[in-house]
């Protein structure tokens, strides 16, 4: 990850990191995943996926986290667009093949409360 943080306010109680993000691995772990999904659909029988078990980038994340922290507690919020990499391909017992799974950028946020002891 790339990030550089501002502090603004009286007492740099604010800050703003500008973030860019990288999240690299294997395919390994989505292989369990895609079968349990799949696998509650009563008629998907037998999921086969086609898995690069190379390390690969997964998906690249830009954020802007903001928060205000005191002595006692703080506030963040952090929006993330992220846009993965590298789609997988999945096949079932059906016989149609492989279809290589449709990837789509996604925007999502977290915010939050902490105190601190």
């Amino acid at each position: 990850a790339i990030a550089r943080g501002f502090y603004f306010g009286d007492n740099d109680e604010w800050s703003l990191t500008p973030t860019f993000s990288m999240n690299a691995g294997t395919q390994n772990s989505y292989q369990d995943y895609v079968k349990k999904r799949k696998s509650k659909s009563r008629n998907t029988p037998n999921i086969q996926t086609n898995l690069r078990n190379n390390f690969t980038i997964l998906s690249y994340e830009i954020s802007v986290p903001l928060a205000y922290d005191t002595h006692r507690w703080g506030l963040f919020f952090t929006p993330t667009y992220a846009i993965p990499q590298n789609p997988v391909a999945v096949s079932s017992s059906t016989g149609s093949g492989f279809v290589t799974e449709k990837l789509e950028n996604s925007f999502y946020a977290q915010m939050g409360f902490y105190l601190k002891f």
